[in-house]
């Protein structure tokens, strides 16, 4: 049995300081856009000093690239928890992927205000781009999969999974932009039903 070491309160403190940097870093992106997020707004949202960006991400690119790689993994973790359920029917995993989107943990006016910032910088930065388009590859590739065997199971030919799949996705990322655009009139039961309606357009039998 390996006994991992335990923590001291130096480690303590710096993991704390990590975690504020990144809540302030994405507080300020979600407020002033990625541009707008300068090392004093980090520093004044952190209430940490200067030099604490530097000693835990070496500088603040690499801090604003932290959170985007902590919100894609924590999106990506809804739904693979849901692809990779062995207990769910593909029907279910359909169902719960659909209404994972909508959760208020994923779906929040902060998240979805970062995302797009990263997304109008994806057009002139490869990194960001190469991000999402992966993440968003990911996604639709999943999807795809369940919609796959839903189909075969129905005696549906492959090309409707596909088209399913793609609908989905498109769906999905247009009612991410009615929240961000209106987040307080936006019903997420109502988009959560738009989306398995949807499906079942396709697959008459989920």
């Amino acid at each position: 049995m390996t006994i991992k070491p335990r923590q001291t309160a130096r480690d303590f403190q710096k993991a704390k300081n990590r975690e504020l940097l990144l809540a302030a870093a994405k507080k300020a992106i979600c407020l002033h856009g990625i541009k707008g997020t300068t090392v004093d707004v980090v520093q004044n949202y952190s209430g940490l000093g200067r030099g604490m960006i530097n000693q835990h991400f070496g500088s603040k690119s690499d801090l604003i690239w932290a959170v985007a790689e902590a919100l894609m993994a924590q999106y990506q973790q809804v739904w693979q928890e849901n692809f990779s359920n062995d207990t769910l029917s593909a029907s279910e995993k359909l169902i719960a992927i659909c209404n994972g989107e909508f959760t208020e943990s994923i779906l929040s006016k902060q998240s979805v205000s970062i995302w797009f910032a990263f997304r109008s910088e994806s057009s002139t930065s490869a990194k960001y781009h190469d991000l999402i388009g992966s993440g968003d590859r990911a996604f639709t590739n999943a999807l795809y999969e369940v919609c796959k065997e839903i189909c075969a199971q129905a005696g549906q030919a492959d090309g409707v999974a596909q088209n399913a799949a793609r609908a989905l996705s498109a769906v999905m990322e247009g009612l991410w932009t009615e929240f961000h655009l209106d987040p307080e009139n936006f019903d997420r039961d109502e988009a959560r039903a738009l989306c398995i309606d949807i499906a079942r357009k396709y697959m008459p039998t989920l």
